[in-house]
């Protein structure tokens, strides 16, 4: 398991001579295994939120002005979080609507999924894409370094799209506020110049 690993990584850093090279070794066998353990953690704890006892569960929910009954299978979904991909088994809702065979899934909802990636995991994925230069490629690869997450463009565009979406009551207000900030900055330097505002369409402004 991930303490295991965790041990075996301690164990041998101190087994070998003490140099800048075992200690980077060390940082990043240990950065790894720490990451696989907090992996196994999530995937635990998602997959405990609904037990196995389905008389606990409501026969009936109600969605969107739609009725759905509890199908009482199990069905898997991948999800990736912060440390990685879990696998959470989760139960579905049917549509009770004779004909139509939509199906929903309440604990994803209620976990917050956007396109199966966690709200943490999300987060970073906006971050990345709104920073500036910041490319598709480029986000792919800091997600897959960092949080040892590899997924296709297409699913970057669907999380891109939703937080944008969700962001836009905000969107404009917050801009305001940091143009409003930037102005305020702008006015107290000093220099024999006005302040000038600069924006450039792709987030990469040149003079």
């Amino acid at each position: 398991g991930g303490i295991k690993e965790l041990n075996r990584v301690v164990e041998s850093f101190l087994e070998k001579s003490c140099s800048p090279t075992t200690v980077y070794g060390f940082e990043k066998d240990l950065e790894k295994a720490g990451r696989e353990l907090l992996r196994r953690i999530v995937q635990w704890a998602f997959n405990h939120l609904e037990g196995c006892d389905t008389a606990l569960l409501p026969k009936h929910v109600d969605f969107e002005s739609g009725s759905y009954t509890l199908t009482k299978k199990k069905t898997r979904q991948n999800i990736w979080t912060r440390f990685g991909q879990i696998s959470m088994w989760r139960y579905g809702y049917r549509s009770t609507i004779k004909g139509h065979d939509t199906s929903i899934f309440p604990l994803a909802k209620v976990l917050g999924l956007v396109h199966g990636a966690t709200p943490g995991l999300a987060e970073e994925v906006g971050r990345l894409l709104g920073e500036g230069g910041m490319t598709q490629n480029r986000t792919m690869k800091i997600l897959g370094k960092d949080f040892g997450i590899h997924f296709g463009v297409k699913k970057l565009r669907e999380i891109a799209g939703t937080i944008a979406q969700m962001m836009e009551d905000e969107r404009q207000e917050a801009q305001l506020e940091r143009l409003e900030q930037l102005l305020k900055q702008a006015n107290k330097s000093t220099g024999i110049h006005k302040p000038v505002i600069a924006v450039g369409r792709d987030g990469v402004t040149l003079g």
